[in-house]
């Protein structure tokens, strides 16, 4: 839940404004992939 919130935020900051907010959007964006890597590692082989 915690990520599509985050993802929700993300989108809707990309849409509102420009300069720091395209950072900030950029960094809630990146969370649902980031949170598919650290799983992907972190699982056992």
């Amino acid at each position: 839940m915690a990520i599509a919130l985050v993802t929700t935020a993300g989108l809707i900051t990309a849409l509102l404004d420009d300069g720091v907010m395209d950072a900030v959007s950029w960094a809630a964006l990146s969370v649902p992939v980031l949170t598919a890597v650290w799983s992907w590692r972190k699982r056992k082989r």
